[in-house]
Parts: structure tokens; C-alpha cells; sequence
């Protein structure tokens, strides 16, 4: 099911002029996967804000890098001249992930995935909607591929979890009120 929502996004992307799969691949599947594993996962159960403090500098290295690459003294002066609005973005950044972190704990990566999906094409209808933009027949059938099949895997997880419910029901209680009883035969 997840295949056909995978293409419903080619479809939308497809012909996007700065889409790269290579750096979509590594930043988004692998930060939330990760995430994921290391809060939930096996063995860390890393907290939320844990996670945050050693997310940051993995995502501030490169970023540290491509300023060191293109550097111009002008970066200087104007980060001289905006850094209370840079402060204000970092802390919203910060807080931005501390949700994210918080999310991916509750929920897994895929359903985190899916959920940044539905707002990316809700962002983009609205868009088109509302200021006129112009959505092209392709990404109209991608994003009517990705309802479809955000649909049927919701379908499919709400009845995953009714059968989880009903076997939860059906197992016998283990234990008395005021702790386990053994009887002897």
C-alpha cells in the first residue's frame, strides 16, 4: 500500500526542478527511521530532548560546512543586522523539533511520513485554490494516488488495530486484585 502512495508522490515530483531522490532518501527516511529506533527502538529509549541535543550538531556540521565553502564577508554584516530575527527562527527551529522528536516517539516514521504528505498536498491544493497556482494534470492524479493510498493503509491500520483490541479482550486476566495467585495441585 505504501508503494502506491511512494508513486502518487513520483508523479507529483516528477519534472520538480530541484528534487533530488539521493538527498530525500538520506535526510528524510533516515532522520525519522533513526529517530524512531533511538526513542522507541530496542535498547536507548533515548527522551525526546536527549534526542534534540544529539540531533543538533549532526544537522549543524554540514550546515557549518557549506557556510565555510561559500563564504562571503557579507554573511557577517547581515547576520550583524538581523540576529535577533535569527535568534527568534533558531528557538522556533528548536521547538519545531522538540515536536517532531515528540511525534516520532508517539507514532512510528511512517505514520510520521505520511502525515508530512497529506500537509504537503494540502499545502498545495490550497495553494492552487486559493492564489490560483497552477497544479498540472499529473501532480492532480499523484495527489489523488496519495489520498487513495493514505486511505487504504489508515483502512488497513484501524482494523490492525481493532484485531489487536479484540485479542486483548479475549486473553484471560492473569492475575487477582491484590496480586498473582498460584495454586497448588
Amino acid at each position: 500500500i505504501l508503494s502506491v502512495v511512494v508513486a502518487g508522490c513520483s508523479l507529483c515530483a516528477h519534472g520538480e526542478v530541484n528534487f533530488v531522490w539521493a538527498g530525500f532518501l538520506l535526510h528524510e527516511c533516515s532522520k525519522n527511521l533513526i529517530g524512531e529506533m533511538v526513542m522507541s527502538g530496542a535498547g536507548m529509549k533515548l527522551d525526546v530532548l536527549t534526542f534534540v541535543m544529539f540531533q543538533a550538531p549532526c544537522s549543524l556540521l554540514p550546515l557549518l560546512v557549506s557556510v565555510a565553502l561559500s563564504w562571503d564577508f557579507q554573511i557577517w554584516l547581515a547576520f550583524k543586522a538581523h540576529w535577533p530575527l535569527i535568534l527568534l527562527n533558531a528557538l522556533n527551529a528548536f521547538a519545531l523539533n522538540v515536536i517532531i522528536a515528540t511525534t516520532l516517539k508517539r507514532l512510528s516514521a511512517v505514520a510520521f511520513v505520511i502525515i508530512g504528505i497529506v500537509k504537503d498536498s494540502v499545502i498545495v491544493a490550497t495553494s492552487g485554490l486559493v492564489f490560483g497556482d497552477h497544479i498540472s494534470a499529473q501532480q492532480q492524479v499523484g495527489f489523488a494516488v496519495i489520498m487513495t493510498g493514505i486511505a487504504c493503509w489508515s483502512h488497513m491500520k484501524i482494523k490492525e488495530q481493532q484485531e489487536s483490541d479484540k485479542l486483548k479482550e479475549s486473553e484471560p486476566l492473569t492475575g487477582a486484585p491484590n496480586g498473582p495467585t498460584t495454586s497448588r495441585v
